[in-house]
């Protein structure tokens, strides 16, 4: 995880069961270094599992809980897909391909 600029984090490698506790913690982190609305840039994320989804749903809760914003965006078709299947993809603020 890095945050290269305000208000964009960009997420890469897998998020699975073994990882994303960790991406709990770094991302908790970054999200304190920064204010407003926050795009979570997910083209770097590799493997992924149902973790990816719970992780991403707890990163939601965690901004609206400060009055801010996530947008989700390049998003691989692998994580959307889990989106898709578990009844998430509204739930979820992903943005489209433009």
């Amino acid at each position: 995880l890095t945050l290269p600029e305000q208000g964009r984090m960009v997420v890469t490698g897998a998020l699975t069961f073994d990882s994303v506790e960790r991406g709990w913690r770094d991302a908790a982190t970054l999200m304190r270094q920064s204010s407003g609305p926050l795009e979570v840039d997910l083209s770097g994320v590799g493997h992924c599992d149902s973790a990816a989804l719970a992780l991403l749903i707890d990163w939601l809760r965690l901004l609206r809980h400060e009055g801010r914003n996530m947008s989700l965006t390049r998003t691989p078709e692998r994580l959307m897909l889990l989106a898709q299947v578990s009844d998430l993809e509204q739930i979820l603020p992903f943005v489209a391909h433009e």
